[in-house]
């Protein structure tokens, strides 16, 4: 019997080249996970930061990462994002889209809506992150947050006496219910999850407050390029999850050769030119990106739009993370401009 988790489409695009024109919204979900997982491998600085706030090491680390970036997207497993494309929903799902499950909210509100509103639910019942499930839940909530804000700021708060139901039918939740439990047996095994019991409830909420801002950076990235498909061309869903899984990750591999990272003498010494080409063409095609790149010139703004309530802001601070930043003519800076830079001072840049 088919999974109904691959009824379900991610991206989709008649003009894209080849037979294949649609992507199972359940494998964009793990190639967004695998650049995730394949990124904070490679930057071990961030990585050695984040398992030093939450006291796990790497491995619980990775998965508990790669758990929430696979969920960044379960906004679209509505049936008002579905019947954005009507004729393919169609063929998905035999039926016609309803009318009245209108696409009037982003997916990205819409997925932190479906958690707080079901999804959690079930965590709590069924003890999803231990016993400690509930006593944690505002603090699981700040992960979601973290990734379904992946198009560069939060998602809305759930208006009152606004129904989920007026955008998702009961078997978009029940598929989205199996969707997740099958990103937790893939991705996060029981070991992952006992680092919540090492710190206690408000400890634990104020560390996943403070990492939620760079998370949602880390997201960002991941998503951007997850979406590409020079490296995640749309594929028919004849895999399963555990084997695209497999798959995702070695594409995110050779994915990550446009990413930055953190250079040793040798790796200059055998640098790969056409790898850096692809690296700084990419950073330099916009500004948002800028910051990620291991050393460079700009102004001030892209810094001071970091700790700023801006669109992309969690970018330009994960772009920050671990930097010298050396600020010219600083003496020109007047009293609100010397307040915000005071701001960026506490962060793990210096």
């Amino acid at each position: 019997m088919r999974n109904q988790i691959f009824d379900y489409w991610g991206k989709a695009d008649p003009n894209h080249p080849g037979e294949q024109k649609w992507h199972p919204l359940a494998y964009h979900c793990l190639d967004v996970a695998a650049v995730g997982f394949e990124y904070l491998i490679q930057e071990k600085t961030i990585s050695d930061w984040f398992c030093s706030e939450l006291n796990c090491n790497h491995s619980e680390w990775l998965q508990w990462a790669s758990f929430w970036l696979a969920l960044h997207d379960l906004g679209k497993f509505s049936e008002a994002f579905q019947s954005q494309k009507p004729e393919l929903f169609e063929i998905l799902q035999g039926r016609k889209p309803n009318p009245e499950k209108s696409y009037t909210e982003r997916h990205d509100s819409l997925g932190q809506w479906l958690w707080r509103d079901y999804l959690a639910d079930h965590a709590i019942e069924e003890s999803w992150f231990g016993e400690i499930t509930e006593a944690r839940m505002p603090s699981l909530d700040t992960w979601m947050r973290s990734v379904t804000g992946h198009h560069g700021q939060p998602p809305k708060a759930l208006p009152p006496f606004v129904d989920i139901d007026s955008y998702y039918s009961k078997s978009d939740k029940r598929t989205s219910f199996a969707f997740v439990q099958a990103m937790r047996d893939l991705l996060l095994p029981q070991s992952a999850t006992a680092m919540l019991a090492t710190l206690d409830a408000i400890k634990f909420e104020h560390v996943s407050q403070a990492l939620s801002w760079w998370f949602a950076g880390i997201t960002v990235l991941a998503d951007w390029l997850g979406s590409n498909t020079d490296y995640f061309p749309y594929q028919a869903a004849h895999m399963s999850s555990e084997e695209y899984w497999h798959y995702a990750r070695q594409q995110a591999n050779f994915a990550k050769s446009i990413l930055p990272r953190s250079h040793t003498k040798d790796d200059f010494e055998q640098k790969d030119e056409t790898a850096s080409a692809r690296c700084t063409a990419w950073l330099a095609d916009h500004n948002k990106r800028a910051l990620l790149s291991q050393a460079g010139v700009g102004t001030i703004d892209q810094v001071l739009l970091g700790v700023l309530h801006s669109k992309h802001q969690s970018l330009r601070l994960l772009g920050l993370f671990h930097k010298v930043l050396i600020v010219d003519e600083v003496h020109a800076c007047d009293a609100y401009m010397q307040g915000v830079l005071e701001a960026c001072s506490p962060h793990p840049w210096e």
